[in-house]
């Protein structure tokens, strides 16, 4: 993935663990993105609400009112979404989600969506 795939890019980034929230940033930051992280659902909605978006990555926290709350909001505004569980040491039976694949599955979403009106787009189970 070349580094200009996120440059000028505002991703949002929604994970409790704090090393996979830090691989998913380091991640992006090594593609050009600018990274807002949030480790609960409330904060990523205030985020969601108030800041313009490029695209979004959601762990899962367990909080399903507040995720499906965030993805409408984020659907509302066309933001792309890559829901996700990265395994961690908390929860270390996870799919096999890492870092680079659910940065690849939003760049292929950027790509899809040309952010051209085409937002909503959902990646799921990256």
């Amino acid at each position: 993935m070349e580094r200009s795939k996120f440059s000028g890019k505002t991703i949002l980034v929604v994970e409790p663990d704090i090393s996979s929230a830090l691989d998913v940033q380091d991640c992006l930051a090594a593609h050009g993105a600018r990274i807002l992280t949030a480790y609960h659902l409330p904060r990523a909605l205030q985020l969601a609400s108030c800041v313009r978006l490029s695209g979004a990555i959601i762990g899962d926290d367990g909080d399903s009112e507040h995720r499906a709350a965030l993805c409408r909001v984020l659907s509302e505004r066309e933001v792309p979404i890559v829901l996700h569980q990265i395994p961690s040491d908390n929860n270390p039976i996870g799919n096999s989600a890492t870092a680079s694949n659910v940065t690849a599955v939003l760049a292929d979403l950027l790509d899809a969506t040309g952010r051209q009106g085409l937002g909503g787009r959902q990646g799921w189970g990256a």
